[in-house]
């Protein structure tokens, strides 16, 4: 199975933009249930994680970074999380998920796929994120 990045103009961007699909050129990161995974961020500017859900489960997504987290870490970041297939955004660009993790319900089985980025384009670093039932 192939996992897309969709890239999108950023929203202090004004005029018209195609939407391209292509490949990842790393494959996401396996996550283990309820496991940290610590991570960086160099000059790719984004990591990806995934994780396989059952529909109808729920499931929280945690990360740790060094706005909002437990300071072990030296990156700010944004995530996002959607469905595999691209069809299902469950929460995007949230920057605070340390003390209030994001609760969503797969809508379907399959892979979740969990992006980090950093707050500030441009920015590298450490972070980690896991998820739990």
């Amino acid at each position: 199975e192939k996992v897309y990045i969709y890239v999108f103009a950023d929203w202090y961007e004004s005029g018209t933009y195609a939407i391209k699909a292509s490949p990842l050129s790393t494959p996401p990161t396996p996550l283990a249930a309820s496991a940290w995974s610590a991570g960086s961020i160099g000059a790719e500017g984004y990591a990806f994680y995934y994780f396989n859900a059952t529909a109808g489960q729920q499931y929280y997504i945690q990360w740790d970074d060094s706005y909002f987290g437990s300071g072990s870490y030296s990156l700010f970041t944004k995530v996002s999380a959607y469905h595999a297939d691209g069809c299902t955004t469950f929460f995007t660009d949230c920057y605070y998920g340390y003390s209030n993790p994001r609760l969503i319900t797969a809508t379907k089985d399959g892979n979740i796929i969990i992006k980090v980025r950093p707050y500030s384009l441009g920015n590298t670093g450490t972070f980690a994120v896991r998820y739990y039932q």
